[in-house]
């Protein structure tokens, strides 16, 4: 029995109102880059906090299904914030928090067997 294609996009959807601690995300951005795979869509990933969405990204980059063609497994390749900002001049420190091996628990669930998360770690404050 021959195993329908993953729909990047739909898998990362899954992601759409779930809880991380006392915070929810959302994906405001899932898309097809011109000369990128079929397999392959470029995602960002935020938090919603009392009903303010952060004004950063918690993950940002992108997601492949992988393809059986070439036997490359699915993976993330991606810049991870682990503190999130919100217009109402707060910060959340998700390391701080413990929130952080939750959220890449949730990542993980994406990543078929021999698959990789590649993780390049962004982390800053922005003074005005």
């Amino acid at each position: 029995m021959v195993e329908a294609p993953r729909d990047p996009e739909e898998e990362l959807k899954r992601f759409e109102g779930l809880k991380l601690g006392g915070y929810t995300l959302t994906l405001p951005i899932i898309t097809r880059l011109k000369g990128r795979e079929k397999e392959c869509r470029y995602f960002q990933l935020k938090l919603l906090k009392n009903g303010l969405l952060s004004t950063n990204t918690v993950v940002e980059g992108f997601f492949s299904v992988g393809m059986a063609s070439i036997n490359l497994p699915s993976y993330f390749d991606i810049d991870y914030n682990y503190l999130p900002y919100f217009p109402d001049g707060s910060i959340v420190d998700l390391a701080a928090e413990n929130l952080d091996l939750d959220l890449f628990k949730m990542l993980s669930t994406l990543v078929e067997r021999g698959g990789k998360i590649i993780v390049s770690l962004t982390s800053y404050y922005y003074l005005s």
